[in-house]
């Protein structure tokens, strides 16, 4: 699973900002998930096409999902949620991942159960500030 700021019915994902791994993660996977923040029309991918990161006949589904990399942060898009990961942190140092698992992966019912237990409020305190990409 690689998550990309935009992506097309087709599967060219669009990443701005550093790729890191994420090239060599794509071919040397045997399936390719693109979760994005965006789903654009194929048309737009092709006016910019040197913007595609991994190319869609490396994918094999394509997942909208906006703040998919929450808590983390997606350039342009959202900052990271400090406290999310202090929260997260702090399940760790006491042992209790599951129950970090439980409450914000097992027990939501889709991805916008997941939001919607991190709030409106917050996911609109990380949006990024255009100028800066973060």
């Amino acid at each position: 699973v690689i998550h990309a700021q935009r992506a097309d019915r087709e599967g060219n994902a669009v990443i701005y900002g550093p790729l890191f791994d994420t090239k060599e993660k794509a071919r040397a996977a045997k399936r390719v998930i693109i979760t994005a923040d965006e789903i654009v029309d194929v048309e737009i991918t092709k006016r910019d096409p040197e913007r595609v990161v991994i190319p869609g006949y490396r994918v094999d589904a394509v997942v909208y999902a906006p703040y998919g990399a929450h808590p983390t942060s997606c350039y342009r898009y959202y900052d990271y949620d400090k406290e999310h990961i202090e929260l997260y942190l702090s399940y760790c140092e006491k042992g209790e991942v599951e129950k970090y698992l439980e409450e914000f992966v097992l027990s939501t019912e889709d991805h916008w159960e997941y939001l919607k237990r991190i709030g409106v409020k917050k996911l609109y305190e990380i949006k990024a500030e255009p100028y800066l990409g973060y």
